[in-house]
C-alpha cells in the first residue's frame, strides 16, 4: 500500500504498509505523522500538529538543546535564533520540506539539501523509513556538501503509545547525565539500571548514555528500539505526553555537545555519516 495524500496545510502525507503495519509520513520535515504495527497504535498523535509534540519529528543537524542558542566551532561563533526560552532547540531540518525520491509499497526515501548563516556549510541529508513484519526501520544519512568542516548531531523525538504503565527491559549499565541549568551536562553521571526507572514516579526530561537494545513494555505493547550510531536517549514524560505516552528519543550525542563535546561528530568536507533505529513489535 502506498497513498499520497493531501492534507491541510501540508501538502500531502505519504502512507507506506497495508492494514496491519503502516506508517504516514510528512514531507514537511520528513516527519512520522503515525505509525502501528501489529495493527496495534505505536505513536500517539501530536495535538496541536506541531512536530515535537508527538509523532516523531527528525531532528538534525542538531537535536535537543543549545544553550543561549550559541556554539563555537572552527574559529567562528554561530548565534542560532531561539525557540525555546532563551535556547535553540531541534535543528533545522524539522521546518524544511523534503523531496520524496523514491515511493514503494512499504518504504519511502526523502531527501533534502540546507544551507543557512547559522551553520558553517551546506549539509545534504537522506532518509528512508520502512515497515512490514511487525518493524519500522529508519536509515539516515548526512553528506558535508561544502568545503568546510561541520559540526553534527542526529536525533528523533519518538512519542510512543505506553498508556498509564510502563518499563524497560536490558541496558542495566546505563549512564544517567548529571546537569546545571535543568537542561545541560556537566559532565558527570551516575550509573543506572534503566530497568529501575518507575513509571509511577519519574517526571522525566533527562539524559542517557545506552548503547544496547532496549525493550520498552507497556499496558498496550512491547518493543525492541535498537539504534545504530545514536548511543544517546532522551526520556520525556512532561505536559506533552498527557499522561498516556512516553517519548523515548535516540540521539547521536548530549544536548548543547556542539559546545561540550559529547558524541559530537564532525564531518570534514565531502565525508558521509549513517545512523538511525528501528522499533520491532514484541508482543
Amino acid at each position: 500500500m502506498q497513498t499520497l495524500n493531501p492534507i491541510a496545510g501540508s501538502g500531502v502525507m505519504i502512507t507506506i504498509g497495508n492494514t496491519a503495519d503502516s506508517a504516514s509520513i510528512d514531507p514537511n520535515g520528513a516527519y512520522i505523522r503515525s505509525l502501528s504495527l501489529g495493527s496495534k497504535i505505536v505513536l500517539m498523535a501530536a495535538p496541536d500538529e506541531k512536530q515535537t509534540h508527538g509523532g516523531c519529528a527528525l531532528l538534525s543537524p542538531f537535536a535537543n538543546r543549545i544553550r543561549r542558542g550559541i556554539y563555537h566551532f572552527d574559529n567562528h561563533t554561530y548565534n542560532i535564533p531561539h525557540n525555546n526560552g532563551e535556547n535553540a532547540i531541534h535543528g533545522f531540518l524539522k521546518d524544511q520540506v523534503w523531496e520524496v525520491i523514491s515511493l514503494e509499497d512499504y518504504s519511502v526515501v526523502l531527501s533534502n539539501s540546507m544551507e543557512n548563516s547559522f551553520y558553517p556549510s551546506r549539509l545534504y541529508s537522506t532518509v528512508h523509513y520502512s515497515v512490514g513484519r511487525g518493524q519500522f526501520k529508519v536509515s539516515y544519512s548526512a553528506t558535508n556538501g561544502g568545503e568546510k568542516p561541520v559540526p553534527f548531531m542526529l536525533g528523533f523525538h519518538p512519542y510512543f503509545s505506553v498508556g498509564t504503565s510502563w518499563r524497560f527491559i536490558g541496558c542495566r549499565e546505563a549512564k544517567e547525565l548529571n546537569v546545571e541549568d535543568r537542561y545541560f551536562p556537566d559532565g558527570t553521571f551516575e550509573n543506572i539500571d534503566m530497568g529501575s526507572i518507575d513509571c509511577r514516579n519519574a517526571t522525566l526530561d533527562n539524559t542517557f548514555f545506552c548503547s544496547e537494545d532496549l525493550i520498552l513494555e507497556s499496558e498496550w505493547f512491547s518493543l525492541r528500539l535498537t539504534r545504530e550510531n545514536m548511543p544517546y536517549l532522551q526520556l520525556y514524560n512532561g505536559a506533552y505526553c498527557r499522561g498516556l505516552s512516553l517519548a523515548v528519543e535516540p540521539m547521536t550525542g548530549a544536548p548543547d555537545c556542539f559546545n561540550n563535546g559529547m558524541g559530537l561528530i564532525v564531518m570534514e568536507a565531502g565525508q558521509t555519516f549513517t545512523g538511525g533505529f528501528s522499533v520491532t513489535l514484541v508482543s
